[in-house]
């Protein structure tokens, strides 16, 4: 990850392969590219204390359903201005010219109350996703920013890798470091990390149950558990390749998936495998 940090002393244009927009005197630009992830960030807030703007625009070479991707976000909360939020509906809206699903939001960061909205869109063959909050109380900057907004036609690089699989091992590769730094839990499930295997076409996920102990279960319960969950995870990845270019092409090329789980204590529970004879 790359990381450039950049004062501002006069309204000035920052821009990155996906959009170019003027930032006003005062605020803090941060420039990020996360490689394997085929992400760009565009992170931006007023600089001295307190912060009473943020704004983030990401944009994501791979096409993605936009509902499905804000509700990834909320869920996941890897970003930091999600962690304690609370959200409205996602619901249809417009963002500077473009059709969008959007959330509204309330958050705390740093003991500060915040209002914001997200907008997710696709863009060609790319995924947008806007996000901005204020301090409650205070004037929001963020629309003079946002109409100042120039889009970019975004050329996807066709040569950036060799293959699905090459292209697999850069992704898990930079999300298993996220989740490292930022570890993501939903209901109970922690999502510890995805492997590729050295010598087969598959993904292993590896969930870790942090309510449950193994000793809490006999085998036989643990087979039936296993038994139950297996149908919920055949339907999940299906519903996962309808919304997500990268899982769709996974199941294309016939990929296996296992899911390993793991107990509060990283003690092996079961497993499950998938392949393309479930799935198709």
């Amino acid at each position: 990850m790359v990381y450039a940090v950049t004062i501002c002393y006069g309204q000035k244009k920052y821009e990155n392969s996906y959009l170019s927009m003027d930032i006003p005197t005062g605020w803090e630009v941060q420039n990020m590219d996360v490689p394997g992830m085929n992400t760009e960030y565009l992170y931006f807030y007023n600089s001295g204390s307190p912060i009473y703007n943020i704004g983030i625009v990401m944009g994501i070479e791979q096409v993605q359903d936009p509902a499905y991707a804000l509700q990834t976000q909320i869920e996941m909360r890897t970003i930091t201005i999600f962690k304690n939020a609370e959200f409205g509906p996602i619901h249809k809206s417009a963002f500077m010219g473009k059709v969008a699903q959007s959330v509204d939001f309330d958050t705390t960061i740093d003991g500060i109350s915040y209002k914001g909205a997200a907008y997710v869109f696709n863009e060609g063959d790319c995924t947008i996703m806007s996000i901005g909050c204020y301090k409650v109380g205070s004037k929001s900057n963020l629309p003079q920013i946002w109409r100042s907004i120039q889009w970019k036609q975004h050329n996807r690089d066709v040569n950036k890798y060799k293959n699905l699989r090459e292209e697999l091992k850069a992704f898990t590769d930079a999300i298993n470091k996220m989740w490292q730094e930022t570890p993501v839990i939903s209901n109970g499930e922690q999502t510890v990390s995805i492997q590729m295997e050295d010598n087969e076409d598959c993904l292993v996920y590896t969930y870790r149950l942090i309510e449950y102990s193994k000793s809490q279960f006999s085998e036989e319960q643990l087979r039936q558990i296993q038994d139950n969950v297996r149908p919920s995870i055949i339907s999940r990845l299906k519903n996962q390749a309808s919304q997500v270019e990268l899982v769709r092409r996974c199941l294309n090329e016939e990929y296996v998936f296992k899911f390993i789980y793991q107990d509060k204590n990283s003690d092996f529970m079961f497993s499950i495998k998938v392949t393309p004879d479930d799935y198709k």
